[in-house]
C-alpha cells in the first residue's frame, strides 16, 4: 500500500491531530516494506468483506491491510473505542485511486464520532466543496476543486452505521463531486448492514 499523503492527512484530521506523521512513516514504501500478502485473522475477514470494491476499471492494489490504531499512535480512535479495522487500495488504469477504510468501534457512538469528525478533513483540502451523498444517512462528502500535482483533486466520504464507520478517499479527474463515489458510498452503507 502506498498512500498519498492527502489519505494520511485525512486520517488524521477526521481522528487526532499527530495521526499523519506516524501513519506515513507506518506505510511509506522508502521507510517500511509492506508485504502484499497480509496475514488475515478469521475476525479480520469479516472485515475485509465488508469493504465494497469499488468494480470495474478499479483493480485491488492488494487484498488489504489491518487498520492498527496503536501502529499508528492514534489516541483519537481508541478515545472513540476502536476495536479493528481494515484498509484496501484500488487503482485504475487512468490512475484513478480509491482508498478505503472500515473501522469497527465498541458502539455505535464511536463509529458516529467519527463519522462526524469529517469537517476537520475541509481544512485539508485547498478549495474544498461539500457534497450531497444521497441514500447514506449521514453520509459527509468532500471535493478539492484544486487538482493536485498530477491533476486528480481528492474526494472524500465518511460514513457511519451501527459500530462500523468508513472512510473513503479517491483521487479523480473532475472536481465536480463523483457520481460513481457517491454510489459506491450507497454500497458501501448496504453492506455495513451485513
Amino acid at each position: 500500500m502506498n498512500p498519498t499523503p492527502f489519505v494520511g492527512a485525512a486520517l488524521a484530521a477526521v481522528l487526532s491531530s499527530g495521526l499523519t506523521a506516524a501513519y506515513l512513516r507506518a506505510t511509506l514504501p522508502d521507510v517500511v516494506a509492506v508485504d502484499p500478502r497480509p496475514e488475515v485473522v478469521p475476525e479480520q475477514r469479516h472485515l475485509a468483506a465488508l469493504l465494497v470494491a469499488p468494480g470495474e476499471p478499479f483493480v485491488a492494489v492488494s487484498a488489504g491491510a489491518p487498520v492498527d490504531a496503536k501502529a499508528l499512535a492514534s489516541q483519537g480512535l481508541e478515545a472513540l473505542g476502536f476495536t479493528r479495522g481494515w484498509t484496501r487500495t484500488w487503482r485504475a488504469p487512468d490512475e484513478r485511486k480509491l482508498d478505503a477504510f472500515l473501522l469497527e468501534f465498541a458502539d455505535p457512538s464511536g463509529a458516529l464520532g467519527y463519522a462526524r469528525g469529517a469537517g476537520r478533513v475541509a481544512s485539508l483540502l485547498v478549495e474544498p466543496q461539500a457534497f450531497a451523498v444521497d441514500g447514506v444517512p449521514g453520509g459527509s462528502g468532500l471535493a478539492d476543486r484544486v487538482a493536485d500535482a498530477n491533476g486528480h483533486h481528492t474526494q472524500v466520504v465518511i460514513l457511519a452505521r451501527g459500530s462500523r464507520a468508513v472512510l473513503l478517499v479517491a483521487a479523480v479527474p473532475a472536481a465536480a463531486p463523483d457520481p460513481a463515489l457517491v454510489a459506491l458510498a450507497q454500497r458501501q452503507y448496504a453492506a455495513l448492514d451485513a
